[in-house]
């Protein structure tokens, strides 16, 4: 196809070598397709698989062999050439407006796009123009990850196992007080390893764990009860997520029962990963089995990850396709204690865990 030769030859091999382009095509069978880099288009994979650098607006015209790229500024090796047509950015609107043929459609991702850039778009083309959302199928796309991505986020769970096998031996030491110090351990463990944080980790201690999401790190020291540690590094760009307990003290057998429960069923769920086909379905089999025991799941089961800690989460069960995904069941008694356990996990014929340190109860004295 001579469009991807012409993209290779302009330094965007990741349009042709991805499939994307063949997938944009695809779409731009049924509709025209616009999108913005991540300036306002907050989607890091179409920004970093095109490989473009610069703010940059993308159209695919309707059956068209073309694609237009609408840059910032124009500079002398960025010229028109086979099927690669290159734009000012200022000239998108009147473009847009002398291309849309009235009573069209016009595919773009709502979930990424910017209100006040879909208002404007909506007073800028025909009324009768059809702006269509396509963020679920361009999502789904997206979760699909490479293998140069996923060995980014192999590395990430890789260095969220090493930081955690720190944390365990420094809280069994007892160097490690509150959950303030927990909070300061992994950040600081993070810089030294030159990685970033996922996201804020929560550190929970005894009723604060029955938080979904406890935001504070209390520096009085620690209470008896569990301690909830849930976490993950950033390794160019790409996440890991996990969640660990603690138990500080001696655990009574309801504690011990319950994390069982948690930890179980957090398997039970990885492995059921490759028999189904949607994020509905798996959450189901979750909650069949908590509402056997009398619970509610009171979050997601799980969510997709990679350049974002928190994405659409989609199942695909194939050797040619790979999905990277948390699992994370919980059970939140308020007032009393919470027990999460989770794991990243990549799908492709079969799971595989990618943080792989040991998800048993860790038993403080």
């Amino acid at each position: 196809m001579k469009i991807k030769r012409v993209l290779k030859a302009r330094g965007f091999e990741h349009l042709f070598n991805l499939g994307l382009l063949d997938f944009l095509k695809g779409l731009s069978k049924d509709m025209s397709l616009l999108f913005f880099s991540s300036e306002v288009l907050r989607n890091p994979y179409l920004n970093s698989r095109l490989g473009i650098s610069d703010d940059f607006a993308l159209f695919i015209g309707k059956d068209e062999e073309r694609i237009h790229l609408f840059l910032p500024f124009m500079v002398p090796s960025r010229k028109d050439k086979g099927n690669l047509v290159y734009h000012k950015f200022s000239e998108l609107k009147p473009f847009l407006l002398q291309y849309v043929e009235k009573g069209g459609k016009l595919g773009l991702d709502f979930s990424k796009t910017r209100l006040s850039v879909l208002s404007s778009l909506k007073e800028i083309l025909d009324e009768n123009l059809s702006l269509v959302d396509v963020s679920h199928v361009m999502d789904g796309y997206f979760s699909l990850k490479r293998n140069d991505e996923i060995n980014k986020i192999r590395q990430a769970c890789a260095l969220t196992d090493k930081v955690f096998n720190m944390l365990v031996k420094d809280i069994k030491k007892r160097n490690l007080k509150s959950e303030n110090e927990v909070y300061e351990f992994i950040r600081e463990m993070a810089l030294k390893h030159s990685a970033g944080l996922a996201f804020s980790p929560i550190v929970a201690n005894a009723e604060n764990s029955s938080y979904i999401h406890y935001p504070l790190y209390a520096k009085k020291g620690f209470k008896k009860g569990f301690l909830l540690v849930d976490f993950g590094l950033r390794y160019e760009g790409f996440s890991s997520d996990m969640t660990r307990m603690f138990y500080l003290g001696e655990p009574s057998v309801e504690e011990v029962e319950l994390f069982g429960f948690v930890k179980d069923l957090k398997n039970k769920c990885i492995n059921q990963s490759s028999n189904v086909s949607s994020a509905k379905e798996l959450q189901g089999f979750a909650q069949s089995i908590m509402q056997e025991e009398g619970f509610d799941m009171e979050h997601a089961i799980g969510h997709g990850l990679g350049a974002l800690v928190h994405e659409p989460l989609f199942f695909f069960s194939s050797s040619s396709k790979a999905n990277v995904f948390a699992v994370e069941p919980g059970i939140y008694l308020k007032g009393r204690f919470g027990i999460r356990v989770e794991d990243t996990v990549l799908l492709k014929d079969s799971p595989e865990r990618l943080t792989k340190s040991d998800d048993g109860l860790i038993v403080v004295h």
